[in-house]
């Protein structure tokens, strides 16, 4: 899916505004890296997209759907878009597979096994699936965060600051496996960093969020 971001306004009650008519295009597939310092607004960024803020003005589209407008706003159950959150958001009462099969409510048990199975599968946790979150190193729970994400089978990701609590084996690991299973998938991707070298590694391109401003980055 691609995304368009047009005169876009926002801020907080009271504060100063983070966005003041920025406009953004992400084109179908792409992983995009938005970098930027502690409070510039990355994070809101991605909450804005996923319909978890609303714009105070300007428009959200994705491919030819206006998610957010003047006189629009699409819940976010319904903008077929998954979020990673930095603290990764796990239910700690639930296993491993529940958590992941957390997001497929409406599907009955026998039609979420074969789901939540293959999603295990593919970031490497089948064995861990009766596991507790307690029980799991900090790049086994990103895993979880991402196969949860995943596994309703988003047109869009957003991850804020993915690879923030791992160590650098596991950040390597992690950031390859993403990128791989987002080009598997053709999943359009956008993430919040403030580690100049995630970006380097794994964007198709970056973007210095600056005073509510987007700059273009090189990659080399």
């Amino acid at each position: 899916m691609s995304i368009s971001i047009q005169n876009l306004h926002f801020q907080y009650e009271n504060n100063h505004p983070i966005f003041n008519g920025c406009s953004l295009s992400i084109h179908q597939g792409e992983l995009v890296a938005i970098l930027g310092l502690s409070g510039s607004g990355k994070s809101t960024l991605l909450r804005l997209i996923a319909g978890l803020e609303k714009p105070t003005s300007g428009t959200i589209i994705m491919n030819e759907m206006t998610l957010s407008s003047s006189n629009i706003f699409v819940d976010p159950s319904k903008r077929q878009i998954g979020m990673v959150f930095q603290d990764y958001a796990l239910f700690p009462h639930l296993s491993v597979y529940e958590n992941i099969a957390f997001g497929l409510f409406k599907l009955k048990k026998n039609e979420k096994e074969p789901i939540v199975n293959d999603m295990l599968q593919t970031v490497g946790l089948l064995d861990k699936k009766d596991y507790y979150p307690h029980e799991l190193s900090g790049g086994q729970q990103q895993r979880v965060a991402l196969a949860r994400s995943l596994v309703a089978n988003p047109k869009v990701l957003l991850l804020d600051e993915p690879f923030s609590n791992l160590d650098t084996e596991l950040r390597t690991q992690i950031r390859k496996d993403l990128k791989t299973i987002l080009a598997e998938r053709n999943i359009t991707g956008i993430f919040a960093t403030h580690d100049l070298s995630d970006a380097k590694d794994i964007a198709d391109r970056m973007l210095v969020l600056k005073e509510g401003l987007f700059l273009e980055k090189s990659i080399d």
